[in-house]
């Protein structure tokens, strides 16, 4: 008789090491001895590894098995191929008898056999999710009781919350770097790298190198802050010693969401020479460029794609260019009937009241939790909380685009008033003196998007405008609207008086 064997592993904790999916082939190996002690032919054999029997994700290998219908399938354990009622009904419908190396049996020859291969799916089913809620019991005890839950030490404290050196002092430097504007979370894992500073590990996980995404989800853990995060609800940690400060850790994530929601000039975060980085795209793949060099730092700087061998261009040209047309519409006297820059004051005010907001409802949370308030009420504030929140980060997106332009020095001074050669170097020395924080934000606020392109064989290295796609902002368009109107008003006035 043929069989074919399943195996599956929830969660496969030696993933990315060297023992990737040791533990589903010992299930396998497990089938194989208990096949060949039937005296049976091995068949095929199906393995899904690290997919969980309780989040409902798709089975690749489990489909592939129903859609094959080998009569005989076996299996290290029950819940390894059956996960609830329904997934033994369709192994039923495909045709499938079930060996388990326990003894065990999903058997539908009879209606005797198969009412009681359903009943042990709606037992094997029951405990599964008692044993998911006595998990979750005790893991919202301990989250209570201020007990750290983490299965690996946070980078740069240990699980009783201590600092943890050299790495504690690195992040104290990230986050003034990051909150003054000269890092960013990909110059911040370059740093890291660059001093041996891994991932935390704990047996076989951990121990890698950082890159901007996983720095960046790194900032947006509440422990840095002294609370963990459980159900949605904030606990604050027993003895833990912060290594951030509730306003450091709020700036961050306001950053952080700026950047998610597509808000426009609240990242301006780089150094001069990293302007557009992160902004301008890959015409060959789509991801943002960094800023990079080719050579040594004093080498020419560039904009480079993440992805190797994809598009690397000299930085300075496609800032020149960028910059060189947005200077004439931007400090024109005109450009105050366009802008307004009325929300500056306004946004500062929502922002204040975004961070006391927050800070008031954490107070709160933890005196409900320590007077032992029901849960529901707990809920009901918490998703107040939540309202009120998403409306004040509403407001201040409306806002943000005001305060990007608020206390631009518009130029009012030509040497000549029928030559406006003059004007801009003027303009050009207005834009030197604004921070390269703002200057990103009005780089952003005014072009929709930036694509480098890649340039045609025969073209040469040099720079050439036409292999950059630019696509302004309507608020460009209707500035350089307002610009070319002025201009020929400056010009007829001078003309006829």
């Amino acid at each position: 008789m043929k069989a074919s064997i399943y195996a599956r592993l929830s969660q496969d904790k030696r993933k990315g090491s060297a023992e990737e999916g040791s533990s589903v082939q010992a299930q396998v190996e497990a089938c194989k001895a208990f096949i060949a002690a039937k005296g049976w032919t091995l068949d095929k054999t199906y393995v899904d590894n690290d997919i969980s029997a309780t989040s409902g994700a798709v089975r690749p290998q489990f489909e592939q098995m129903l859609k094959d219908s080998p009569a005989n399938v076996v299996a290290f354990k029950s819940d390894r191929i059956s996960r609830d009622v329904m997934d033994t009904l369709r192994l039923k419908a495909s045709g499938v008898t079930g060996w388990l190396c326990d003894g065990g049996k999903l058997d539908f020859s009879s209606s005797d056999s198969t009412m009681l291969t359903l009943f042990r799916s709606v037992i094997d089913s029951t405990e599964q999710t008692k044993k998911s809620e006595r998990q979750k019991l005790a893991t919202l005890r301990d989250a209570k009781a201020g007990k750290y839950r983490g299965s690996i030490r946070p980078f740069g404290q240990d699980r009783t919350g201590a600092w943890v050196e050299p790495e504690a002092s690195a992040v104290r430097e990230a986050t003034g770097k990051l909150l003054s504007g000269e890092w960013t979370f990909f110059k911040v894992a370059t740093e890291w790298n660059t001093r041996g500073l891994l991932t935390p590990q704990t047996g076989k996980q951990g121990g890698r190198e950082w890159t901007s995404g996983t720095v960046s989800q790194y900032f947006k853990r509440p422990r840095l802050k002294g609370y963990q995060e459980y159900e949605g609800t904030l606990y604050k940690l027993t003895d833990w010693k912060p290594l951030l400060s509730e306003e450091e850790f709020e700036h961050i994530q306001l950053m952080r969401d700026s950047r998610k929601t597509g808000v426009r000039g609240k990242q301006g975060y780089r150094h001069k020479p990293h302007l557009l980085s992160g902004f301008i795209e890959c015409g060959v793949c789509g991801r943002k460029l960094n800023a990079s060099y080719r050579g040594k730092p004093t080498n020419t700087r560039a904009y480079s794609c993440p992805t190797p061998r994809h598009l690397s261009r000299a930085a300075e040209p496609i800032e020149k260019m960028l910059v060189s047309r947005l200077l004439v519409p931007l400090f024109t006297p005109s450009a105050s009937s366009v802008l307004e820059p009325h929300g500056a004051e306004e946004a500062n005010k929502l922002r204040k009241e975004l961070l006391e907001l927050t800070k008031a409802h954490r107070e709160w949370l933890d005196e409900a939790v320590e007077a032992g308030m029901r849960p529901a009420l707990i809920v009901a504030r918490e998703s107040k909380h939540e309202a009120g929140i998403a409306d004040l980060k509403a407001r201040l997106a409306e806002l943000e685009a005001d305060s990007v332009f608020a206390g631009i020095d518009w130029v009012t001074h030509v040497k000549e008033t029928d030559d406006f050669s003059s004007f801009e170097p003027i303009a050009l020395a207005k834009w030197a003196e604004l921070t390269t924080d703002r200057q990103r934000a009005l780089i952003q606020a005014l072009y929709a998007s930036v694509r480098v392109q890649k340039q045609g064989v025969g073209t040469g290295t040099r720079f050439k405008p036409e292999h950059v796609l630019v696509e302004p902002t309507p608020l460009l368009l209707e500035l350089e609207k307002a610009a070319h109107q002025w201009m020929t008003y400056s010009i007829m006035n001078s003309l006829f008086g």
